[in-house]
Protein backbone atom coordinates (compact mmCIF):
# COMPACT_ATOMS: atom_id res chain seq x y z
CA UNK A 1 0.00 0.00 0.00
CA UNK A 2 1.36 3.42 -0.91
CA UNK A 3 2.02 5.95 2.15
CA UNK A 4 0.35 9.52 1.07
CA UNK A 5 3.74 11.24 0.03
CA UNK A 6 4.75 8.71 -1.98
CA UNK A 7 0.79 8.63 -3.64
CA UNK A 8 1.41 12.11 -4.28
CA UNK A 9 4.84 11.80 -6.13
CA UNK A 10 2.98 9.06 -8.31
CA UNK A 11 0.36 11.69 -9.27
CA UNK A 12 1.99 14.24 -10.38
CA UNK A 13 4.76 12.19 -11.95
CA UNK A 14 4.62 8.45 -12.40
CA UNK A 15 7.48 8.25 -14.70
CA UNK A 16 10.07 10.08 -11.80
CA UNK A 17 10.78 12.30 -14.39
CA UNK A 18 13.96 14.73 -13.13
CA UNK A 19 12.87 17.41 -10.85
CA UNK A 20 12.54 20.29 -13.20
CA UNK A 21 10.24 18.97 -15.45
CA UNK A 22 7.57 18.50 -12.88
CA UNK A 23 4.36 20.41 -12.68
CA UNK A 24 2.95 21.61 -9.77
CA UNK A 25 -0.79 21.83 -11.09
CA UNK A 26 -2.64 20.03 -14.61
CA UNK A 27 -3.41 23.39 -15.62
CA UNK A 28 -0.89 26.10 -17.60
CA UNK A 29 -1.78 29.65 -16.69
CA UNK A 30 -4.43 30.62 -18.77
CA UNK A 31 -6.74 28.22 -17.00
CA UNK A 32 -6.79 25.49 -19.61
CA UNK A 33 -7.16 22.13 -18.53
CA UNK A 34 -4.59 19.55 -19.59
CA UNK A 35 -4.93 15.61 -19.57
CA UNK A 36 -4.60 14.13 -16.17
CA UNK A 37 -2.07 11.97 -15.93
CA UNK A 38 -3.18 8.49 -15.46
CA UNK A 39 -2.43 7.06 -11.88
CA UNK A 40 -3.76 3.90 -9.87
CA UNK A 41 -3.59 3.99 -5.73
CA UNK A 42 -4.74 0.57 -5.67
CA UNK A 43 -8.50 -0.59 -5.29
CA UNK A 44 -8.34 0.08 -1.31
CA UNK A 45 -7.71 3.85 -1.50
CA UNK A 46 -9.88 5.64 -4.25
CA UNK A 47 -11.11 8.29 -1.90
CA UNK A 48 -7.19 9.24 -1.87
CA UNK A 49 -7.06 9.91 -4.94
CA UNK A 50 -10.11 11.80 -5.15
CA UNK A 51 -8.94 14.06 -2.66
CA UNK A 52 -5.48 14.92 -3.83
CA UNK A 53 -6.86 15.45 -7.28
CA UNK A 54 -9.44 18.04 -5.97
CA UNK A 55 -6.40 19.65 -3.54
CA UNK A 56 -4.42 20.26 -6.36
CA UNK A 57 -7.18 21.24 -9.10
CA UNK A 58 -8.30 24.09 -6.23
CA UNK A 59 -5.03 25.64 -5.75
CA UNK A 60 -3.63 25.24 -9.07
CA UNK A 61 -6.46 26.03 -11.38
CA UNK A 62 -8.48 29.11 -9.73
CA UNK A 63 -9.09 32.14 -12.13
CA UNK A 64 -6.98 35.14 -11.10
CA UNK A 65 -9.25 36.66 -9.09
CA UNK A 66 -8.11 40.42 -9.38
CA UNK A 67 -8.62 40.43 -13.34
CA UNK A 68 -12.63 39.81 -12.85
CA UNK A 69 -14.42 43.05 -12.99
CA UNK A 70 -17.92 43.16 -10.73
CA UNK A 71 -19.03 46.22 -12.80
CA UNK A 72 -18.60 48.12 -15.52
CA UNK A 73 -18.69 52.21 -16.66
CA UNK A 74 -18.08 54.80 -19.24
CA UNK A 75 -15.83 57.49 -18.28
CA UNK A 76 -16.83 60.44 -20.70
CA UNK A 77 -13.57 62.38 -20.54
CA UNK A 78 -10.72 62.98 -22.98
CA UNK A 79 -9.17 60.63 -23.89
CA UNK A 80 -12.46 58.40 -22.67
CA UNK A 81 -11.82 55.89 -19.90
CA UNK A 82 -13.60 52.43 -18.80
CA UNK A 83 -14.31 52.54 -15.03
CA UNK A 84 -14.47 48.94 -13.12
CA UNK A 85 -14.51 47.05 -10.22
CA UNK A 86 -12.74 44.56 -9.38
CA UNK A 87 -13.09 41.18 -7.02
CA UNK A 88 -11.11 42.87 -4.27
CA UNK A 89 -13.49 46.12 -4.40
CA UNK A 90 -10.73 48.24 -5.65
CA UNK A 91 -12.16 51.35 -7.89
CA UNK A 92 -10.14 51.32 -11.01
CA UNK A 93 -9.73 53.46 -14.13
CA UNK A 94 -8.54 51.69 -17.54
CA UNK A 95 -7.76 52.55 -21.12
CA UNK A 96 -10.53 50.76 -23.01
CA UNK A 97 -8.50 50.38 -26.41
CA UNK A 98 -6.04 48.23 -24.25
CA UNK A 99 -7.48 47.54 -20.95
CA UNK A 100 -4.68 48.11 -19.35
CA UNK A 101 -4.62 50.07 -15.58
CA UNK A 102 -4.39 53.31 -15.68
CA UNK A 103 -5.06 54.11 -12.11
CA UNK A 104 -6.31 52.77 -8.52
CA UNK A 105 -8.81 54.92 -7.18
CA UNK A 106 -8.59 53.11 -3.91
CA UNK A 107 -10.92 50.26 -2.23
CA UNK A 108 -14.43 50.21 -1.64
CA UNK A 109 -14.02 47.63 1.37
CA UNK A 110 -17.38 45.82 0.91
CA UNK A 111 -19.02 43.92 -2.16
CA UNK A 112 -19.94 47.03 -4.73
CA UNK A 113 -23.54 47.20 -5.41
CA UNK A 114 -23.48 49.65 -8.05
CA UNK A 115 -21.01 52.32 -9.86
CA UNK A 116 -21.89 55.02 -11.85
CA UNK A 117 -19.78 58.21 -12.94
CA UNK A 118 -20.84 61.77 -13.43
CA UNK A 119 -21.97 63.18 -16.69
CA UNK A 120 -19.32 65.64 -16.61
CA UNK A 121 -16.92 62.65 -15.50
CA UNK A 122 -15.51 64.25 -12.22
CA UNK A 123 -16.55 61.74 -9.82
CA UNK A 124 -17.53 57.63 -9.42
CA UNK A 125 -19.42 56.87 -7.34
CA UNK A 126 -20.15 53.53 -5.75
CA UNK A 127 -22.55 52.12 -3.09
CA UNK A 128 -21.62 48.74 -1.26
CA UNK A 129 -23.74 46.32 1.47
CA UNK A 130 -21.23 48.05 4.07
CA UNK A 131 -24.10 50.50 3.86
CA UNK A 132 -22.02 53.22 2.97
CA UNK A 133 -21.50 55.28 -0.56
CA UNK A 134 -17.89 56.66 -1.44
CA UNK A 135 -17.05 59.32 -3.79
CA UNK A 136 -13.71 59.26 -5.85
CA UNK A 137 -12.75 62.41 -7.73
CA UNK A 138 -10.98 61.40 -10.94
CA UNK A 139 -9.01 64.35 -11.49
CA UNK A 140 -7.98 64.07 -7.64
CA UNK A 141 -9.02 67.28 -6.97
CA UNK A 142 -9.96 66.17 -3.73
CA UNK A 143 -9.76 62.93 -1.32
CA UNK A 144 -12.31 60.80 -1.82
CA UNK A 145 -15.40 60.64 0.80
CA UNK A 146 -17.75 59.13 2.48
CA UNK A 147 -21.54 59.25 2.58
CA UNK A 148 -23.98 57.13 4.74
CA UNK A 149 -27.10 56.66 3.67
CA UNK A 150 -30.24 55.66 5.67
CA UNK A 151 -30.33 51.81 5.82
CA UNK A 152 -28.40 50.79 3.10
CA UNK A 153 -27.69 46.90 2.93
CA UNK A 154 -26.94 43.99 0.81
CA UNK A 155 -30.62 43.90 -0.78
CA UNK A 156 -30.80 47.55 -1.23
CA UNK A 157 -28.74 50.72 -1.84
CA UNK A 158 -28.61 52.92 -5.46
CA UNK A 159 -27.18 56.22 -6.52
CA UNK A 160 -27.23 58.60 -9.05
CA UNK A 161 -25.74 61.96 -10.21
CA UNK A 162 -27.74 64.82 -11.52
CA UNK A 163 -27.25 65.70 -15.45
CA UNK A 164 -25.05 68.61 -14.45
CA UNK A 165 -23.04 66.64 -12.05
CA UNK A 166 -23.65 68.89 -9.12
CA UNK A 167 -26.15 66.84 -6.66
CA UNK A 168 -25.60 63.03 -5.82
CA UNK A 169 -29.01 60.62 -4.93
CA UNK A 170 -28.15 58.30 -2.16
CA UNK A 171 -30.67 55.84 -0.81
CA UNK A 172 -31.34 52.71 1.05
CA UNK A 173 -34.63 51.88 2.35
CA UNK A 174 -37.44 54.37 3.35
CA UNK A 175 -35.92 57.58 1.97
CA UNK A 176 -33.12 59.08 -0.81
CA UNK A 177 -30.62 62.07 0.39
CA UNK A 178 -29.54 64.56 -1.85
CA UNK A 179 -26.30 65.58 -1.68
CA UNK A 180 -23.94 68.36 -3.46
CA UNK A 181 -20.99 67.89 -4.56
CA UNK A 182 -18.27 68.91 -4.38
CA UNK A 183 -18.65 68.47 -0.26
CA UNK A 184 -21.13 66.45 0.30
CA UNK A 185 -23.39 68.29 2.11
CA UNK A 186 -27.04 66.96 2.08
CA UNK A 187 -29.67 69.78 0.85
CA UNK A 188 -32.53 67.26 0.68
CA UNK A 189 -34.21 64.15 1.58
CA UNK A 190 -36.97 62.55 0.42
CA UNK A 191 -39.85 62.27 1.92
CA UNK A 192 -38.33 65.21 4.57
CA UNK A 193 -38.03 63.78 7.77
CA UNK A 194 -40.20 65.50 10.33
CA UNK A 195 -42.02 67.57 7.86
CA UNK A 196 -45.23 65.44 6.67
CA UNK A 197 -47.13 68.80 5.71
CA UNK A 198 -44.89 69.04 2.85
CA UNK A 199 -47.49 65.81 1.71
CA UNK A 200 -50.49 66.62 3.36
CA UNK A 201 -53.50 66.46 0.80
CA UNK A 202 -50.82 65.14 -1.84
CA UNK A 203 -50.98 61.73 -3.80
CA UNK A 204 -48.06 60.80 -1.55
CA UNK A 205 -49.53 61.10 1.74
CA UNK A 206 -51.74 57.64 1.90
CA UNK A 207 -47.99 55.81 0.56
CA UNK A 208 -45.98 57.15 3.45
CA UNK A 209 -46.38 54.58 5.88
CA UNK A 210 -45.39 51.93 2.94
CA UNK A 211 -43.01 54.27 1.45
CA UNK A 212 -40.81 53.81 4.73
CA UNK A 213 -40.66 50.43 4.65
CA UNK A 214 -39.68 50.00 0.65
CA UNK A 215 -36.23 49.12 -0.97
CA UNK A 216 -34.29 51.57 -2.80
CA UNK A 217 -33.54 49.46 -5.66
CA UNK A 218 -32.28 51.99 -8.29
CA UNK A 219 -32.37 55.73 -8.79
CA UNK A 220 -32.20 58.09 -11.81
CA UNK A 221 -32.28 62.19 -11.97
CA UNK A 222 -34.74 63.48 -14.93
CA UNK A 223 -31.77 65.04 -17.72
CA UNK A 224 -33.70 68.61 -17.49
CA UNK A 225 -35.50 69.80 -14.52
CA UNK A 226 -35.35 68.60 -10.91
CA UNK A 227 -37.30 65.43 -10.54
CA UNK A 228 -35.72 61.96 -9.51
CA UNK A 229 -36.81 58.40 -10.59
CA UNK A 230 -36.82 55.81 -7.86
CA UNK A 231 -37.08 52.52 -8.26
CA UNK A 232 -38.61 50.28 -4.79
CA UNK A 233 -39.28 46.80 -4.44
CA UNK A 234 -43.37 48.30 -3.93
CA UNK A 235 -43.09 50.52 -7.35
CA UNK A 236 -41.56 53.44 -9.14
CA UNK A 237 -42.22 57.15 -7.88
CA UNK A 238 -41.10 60.25 -9.30
CA UNK A 239 -40.33 63.49 -7.21
CA UNK A 240 -40.43 67.07 -8.03
CA UNK A 241 -37.24 66.59 -5.05
CA UNK A 242 -37.46 71.23 -4.88
CA UNK A 243 -41.00 71.21 -4.30
CA UNK A 244 -41.48 67.98 -2.07
CA UNK A 245 -44.06 66.98 -4.36
CA UNK A 246 -44.42 63.37 -5.76
CA UNK A 247 -45.03 64.05 -9.72
CA UNK A 248 -45.75 59.99 -10.73
CA UNK A 249 -45.98 56.52 -9.79
CA UNK A 250 -46.47 53.16 -11.03
CA UNK A 251 -46.82 50.06 -8.67
CA UNK A 252 -48.28 48.11 -11.51
CA UNK A 253 -44.63 46.51 -12.33
CA UNK A 254 -44.00 43.14 -12.85
CA UNK A 255 -42.17 42.93 -9.69
CA UNK A 256 -39.20 44.74 -8.08
CA UNK A 257 -37.97 48.07 -9.60
CA UNK A 258 -34.40 47.02 -9.82
CA UNK A 259 -33.63 49.34 -12.71
CA UNK A 260 -35.50 52.91 -13.83
CA UNK A 261 -33.49 55.14 -16.33
CA UNK A 262 -34.58 58.22 -18.55
CA UNK A 263 -34.06 58.33 -22.11
CA UNK A 264 -31.90 61.05 -23.31
CA UNK A 265 -34.95 63.15 -24.72
CA UNK A 266 -36.47 63.51 -20.90
CA UNK A 267 -39.70 62.55 -21.89
CA UNK A 268 -39.49 58.86 -21.80
CA UNK A 269 -38.14 56.03 -19.44
CA UNK A 270 -37.97 52.19 -18.68
CA UNK A 271 -38.75 50.33 -15.45
CA UNK A 272 -36.54 46.68 -15.72
CA UNK A 273 -38.25 44.04 -13.48
CA UNK A 274 -38.40 40.39 -14.89
CA UNK A 275 -39.20 42.36 -17.74
CA UNK A 276 -38.72 46.08 -19.22
CA UNK A 277 -41.34 48.50 -19.46
CA UNK A 278 -41.29 51.48 -21.93
CA UNK A 279 -43.37 54.84 -20.49
CA UNK A 280 -43.71 57.90 -23.06
CA UNK A 281 -44.74 60.83 -21.42
CA UNK A 282 -45.44 58.42 -18.50
CA UNK A 283 -47.76 55.79 -20.56
CA UNK A 284 -47.01 52.57 -21.02
CA UNK A 285 -46.26 52.18 -24.71
CA UNK A 286 -44.74 48.39 -25.30
CA UNK A 287 -42.69 45.92 -23.09
CA UNK A 288 -39.35 44.09 -23.85
CA UNK A 289 -38.43 41.00 -22.78
CA UNK A 290 -34.74 39.61 -21.83
CA UNK A 291 -33.21 37.51 -24.72
CA UNK A 292 -34.03 33.75 -24.60
CA UNK A 293 -35.19 31.87 -22.02
CA UNK A 294 -34.20 29.29 -18.80
CA UNK A 295 -34.71 25.48 -19.26
CA UNK A 296 -37.75 25.41 -17.39
CA UNK A 297 -39.19 27.77 -20.22
CA UNK A 298 -39.04 30.88 -18.39
CA UNK A 299 -37.62 34.40 -19.63
CA UNK A 300 -34.49 35.24 -17.99
CA UNK A 301 -34.63 38.05 -15.79
CA UNK A 302 -32.34 41.77 -16.48
CA UNK A 303 -30.17 43.02 -14.82
CA UNK A 304 -28.76 45.80 -16.56
CA UNK A 305 -30.00 48.25 -19.30
CA UNK A 306 -28.80 51.47 -20.77
CA UNK A 307 -29.89 54.10 -23.64
CA UNK A 308 -27.53 53.98 -26.45
CA UNK A 309 -26.22 57.95 -26.62
CA UNK A 310 -28.44 58.92 -29.68
CA UNK A 311 -31.59 57.38 -27.54
CA UNK A 312 -32.93 55.06 -30.36
CA UNK A 313 -31.97 51.90 -28.96
CA UNK A 314 -31.91 50.25 -26.24
CA UNK A 315 -28.67 47.52 -24.79
CA UNK A 316 -30.36 44.91 -22.73
CA UNK A 317 -27.87 42.75 -20.14
CA UNK A 318 -29.49 40.09 -18.75
CA UNK A 319 -29.24 37.82 -15.60
CA UNK A 320 -26.86 35.00 -17.63
CA UNK A 321 -24.75 38.00 -19.05
CA UNK A 322 -25.78 37.72 -22.42
CA UNK A 323 -26.40 41.11 -24.02
CA UNK A 324 -28.64 42.33 -26.83
CA UNK A 325 -29.20 45.55 -28.63
CA UNK A 326 -33.26 46.41 -29.30
CA UNK A 327 -34.13 49.17 -31.78
CA UNK A 328 -36.93 51.32 -30.20
CA UNK A 329 -38.61 51.80 -33.29
CA UNK A 330 -40.11 48.72 -33.64
CA UNK A 331 -38.04 46.70 -30.89
CA UNK A 332 -36.58 44.25 -33.30
CA UNK A 333 -33.30 43.06 -31.89
CA UNK A 334 -30.94 43.88 -34.25
CA UNK A 335 -27.77 42.42 -32.03
CA UNK A 336 -27.45 39.53 -29.70
CA UNK A 337 -24.37 38.51 -28.37
CA UNK A 338 -23.16 35.74 -25.52
CA UNK A 339 -19.58 35.24 -25.71
CA UNK A 340 -19.76 33.81 -21.91
CA UNK A 341 -18.46 34.64 -19.10
CA UNK A 342 -19.94 37.99 -18.83
CA UNK A 343 -20.36 39.63 -15.75
CA UNK A 344 -24.19 40.84 -15.08
CA UNK A 345 -23.45 43.68 -13.37
CA UNK A 346 -22.05 46.16 -15.66
CA UNK A 347 -22.49 47.60 -19.21
CA UNK A 348 -20.81 50.49 -20.85
CA UNK A 349 -21.36 52.20 -23.66
CA UNK A 350 -18.73 54.26 -25.65
CA UNK A 351 -19.29 58.23 -26.44
CA UNK A 352 -20.16 57.62 -30.23
CA UNK A 353 -22.19 54.30 -29.36
CA UNK A 354 -19.94 51.92 -31.51
CA UNK A 355 -18.76 50.19 -28.62
CA UNK A 356 -19.76 48.27 -25.40
CA UNK A 357 -17.98 46.68 -22.75
CA UNK A 358 -19.16 44.31 -20.01
CA UNK A 359 -17.43 43.27 -17.06
CA UNK A 360 -16.12 39.94 -17.45
CA UNK A 361 -15.64 36.55 -15.18
CA UNK A 362 -12.66 35.09 -17.45
CA UNK A 363 -8.94 35.29 -16.38
CA UNK A 364 -7.86 36.43 -20.08
CA UNK A 365 -9.59 39.98 -20.32
CA UNK A 366 -10.50 42.72 -17.73
CA UNK A 367 -14.02 43.78 -20.28
CA UNK A 368 -15.40 42.09 -22.44
CA UNK A 369 -15.50 44.48 -25.73
CA UNK A 370 -18.53 43.84 -27.82
CA UNK A 371 -19.00 46.06 -31.69
CA UNK A 372 -22.14 47.55 -31.36
CA UNK A 373 -24.53 47.35 -34.93
CA UNK A 374 -24.04 50.71 -37.10
CA UNK A 375 -27.48 51.98 -36.42
CA UNK A 376 -26.93 52.98 -33.33
CA UNK A 377 -24.24 55.76 -33.89
CA UNK A 378 -26.20 57.11 -36.78
CA UNK A 379 -27.08 60.06 -34.02
CA UNK A 380 -30.46 60.10 -36.17
CA UNK A 381 -33.45 59.09 -33.85
CA UNK A 382 -37.25 59.35 -33.37
CA UNK A 383 -39.81 57.38 -31.51
CA UNK A 384 -42.54 57.10 -33.64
Amino acid sequence: MLKREEAVQVLINPERESREKRERTPCNVQGVLRRPTRVSLGRSRPAVAAGLLVCLFSFGCQEPHNIRMTCAAHVPSSPEMLAGVDADGRVMLFDPKTQNETRVLGAHGAKVRSLRVSPDGRYLATVGEDARCRIWPIDHSQKPFIINPDRVGKDSGAIAFSADGRLLACGGAGSVGIYALPDGTRVRTIPEAGKPILYEGGDFAPLAERFKEARILSLDFKPIGHRLLIGTDIGVFEFDYLRSEMTWRNERVAGPATLVRYAPNGSDLIVASDQIDYFSNYRPKFKIAAAGQTALGRNRSISCSTFTPDGGHLAILDADGALSVVRLNDQERILKSNPGKMDPNGLAISGDGRTAWVGSQGNVERFTQITMPRATSSGQFALE
